[in-house]
């Protein structure tokens, strides 16, 4: 805990036997009454232990699970998108092996595992107009240019009134500066009220965000594999059954971004790519001639990311129009939207080659 790691695991083993009353093979008699027939039999004990082993239905379970192995944030601080906290892993193994009077044995073995990135931001959105830091500049520029010319006539009449210039000349001088006052006073006011005026608002509410809200990847691979092998329960001892074999091997892969690019434009784009890993016919057995062959295929389709047999991509962009914010249309709410979907899909004649 101290460190952070989450790596919860699963474990489980089951086994059933199931003992058939009357034998499968000859319904109409026991298996007490087939058993007891080969007591006078050489190897009677090898024969009947065969019996019951053929008759009986009998099933194995095994997994082992993995989901979510992460490390969470211990300590203070904002995510970042190279934090490992953004990675996260998932692995699952099963076993299944079952036999019964039909089948000698049939085996499935199932191997998923799986890595994902997942990076959510938390930034506020960048206002730089909000306090219309420019527009007051020029604001406070124009008024002390006006502030400086009232002073300067106002040191000019001060300057004649010590002199004891000529009534008439002190006269002018005090209604130029009454004029300038009030200049001086009335684009105080009007300046005032023009900031404060609402056409400013769609300009203080534009906003954007310098980084995306998500960004996600995920892969995941899947892989099955069943053997089988069907029994003779035929009277013909000559007759052979070859084992059969399926084989699935998938890998998905999955992309997200989700950007804000303002709080009325929001852009949301995801992608999935399902594809297949190709592998050659036949057991998948270490101890099989076949088995650096099959191994070398194998990672060869891996290198190449597997065969793509499907691609989609979606691509939505929601807008919503600032028309709100002017004071006469306060009342009105606007909405653009646009979603572009895409799919890619293999020509039919490749999927029948491959098939084949």
């Amino acid at each position: 805990k101290k460190i952070g790691i989450n790596a919860p695991m699963y474990l489980s083993f089951s086994e059933s036997f199931a003992t058939p009353e009357f034998n499968p093979l000859d319904p109409d008699i026991t298996m007490a009454a087939s058993l007891a027939d080969l007591e006078q039999a050489p190897n009677s004990a090898q024969l009947q232990s065969d019996l019951k082993k053929k008759t009986e239905s009998y099933s194995k379970r095994r997994s082992m699970n993995f989901t979510d192995i992460r490390k969470t944030k211990t300590g203070g601080g904002k995510s970042m998108p190279w934090d490992v906290e953004n990675l996260s892993f998932n692995y699952a193994y099963n076993q299944v092996y079952e036999r019964n009077v039909e089948t000698e044995y049939n085996e499935t073995r199932t191997y998923q595992g799986g890595a994902a990135y997942d990076y959510n931001a938390t930034t506020e959105p960048v206002k730089p107009f909000a306090k219309l830091k420019l527009i007051n500049k020029i604001v406070d520029v124009v008024q002390e240019n006006r502030n400086e010319k009232f002073n300067l006539q106002k040191e000019v009449l001060d300057s004649l009134k010590r002199d004891k210039a000529p009534r008439a000349e002190i006269k002018e001088q005090e209604e130029e500066v009454e004029k300038r006052r009030r200049k001086k006073d009335n684009y105080k006011k009007w300046s005032r009220k023009m900031l404060r005026n609402g056409w400013w608002l769609p300009i203080k509410d534009f906003n954007f965000n310098y980084a995306p809200n998500r960004l996600g990847f995920r892969t995941d691979m899947d892989r099955r594999y069943t053997e089988t092998q069907l029994r003779n329960t035929t009277t013909y001892a000559d007759i052979r059954i070859d084992p059969t074999y399926q084989k699935s091997f998938l890998w998905n892969r999955e992309y997200h971004l989700k950007y804000d690019l303002t709080k009325a434009i929001r852009i949301q784009y995801d992608a999935f790519n399902f594809a297949r890993v190709d592998e050659p016919e036949g057991v998948v057995d270490k101890n099989a001639n076949n088995w650096e062959f099959l191994k070398d295929s194998i990672w060869r389709s891996i290198r190449d990311f597997g065969r793509t047999t499907q691609y989609t991509q979606t691509t939505a962009v929601n807008w919503t129009l600032p028309i709100n914010k002017f004071p006469w249309f306060s009342w009105v709410t606007a909405n653009a939207s646009y979603t572009g979907n895409y799919t890619w899909m293999p020509p039919r004649f490749i999927l029948a080659q491959t098939a084949l």
